[in-house]
């Protein structure tokens, strides 16, 4: 049986965070305006500063034994989860609407991630989470915005 810790789940949402930045950064490179560059490095930093949050939770966690064992089936929810949203192709780049669909994806799977781990932390850092649940859901928001004013 696997167990995971929150450790490996921040070290996932670690993963996930750098995904989003190389994807978000890919975007800007292809932009095609300078207002399209701004949105896509506005959220390349905010995935790095997320990062960088989660970094420093899993360190913080790192010695801490996890105090339920997961079953197999939530061990292997898990794994679908985190080996699914951590890869992007040429193809999903290819133009604006597939490009906009990897980045609902990672939004959508940073906050189901988010809501794993606050299963497992204490009390005291549940808070972080909450203001970076309302991010991403703003990331979201911005996104949709962003499809509906170019219209793909």
């Amino acid at each position: 049986m696997n167990t995971f810790g929150v450790s490996d789940l921040l070290a996932a949402m670690v993963r996930l965070e750098q995904t989003g930045y190389r994807f978000y950064t890919e975007l800007v490179a292809r932009a095609e305006d300078e207002e399209e560059k701004k949105f896509f490095a506005h959220l390349a930093e905010e995935e790095l500063r997320h990062e960088k949050i989660y970094s420093e939770l899993a360190e913080q966690y790192k010695s801490v034994e996890p105090e339920n064992k997961l079953d197999e089936p939530y061990g292997e929810y898990l794994d679908v989860l985190i080996n699914q949203s951590f890869a992007f192709t040429e193809e999903d780049l290819k133009d604006r609407a597939s490009a906009w669909k990897i980045a609902v994806g990672l939004e959508k799977d940073t906050l189901l991630f988010i809501g794993e781990v606050e299963l497992l932390i204490d009390t005291n850092d549940r808070e972080i989470f909450e203001t970076i649940k309302e991010e991403e859901r703003g990331h979201l928001k911005a996104l949709v915005a962003y499809r509906d004013a170019r219209k793909f």
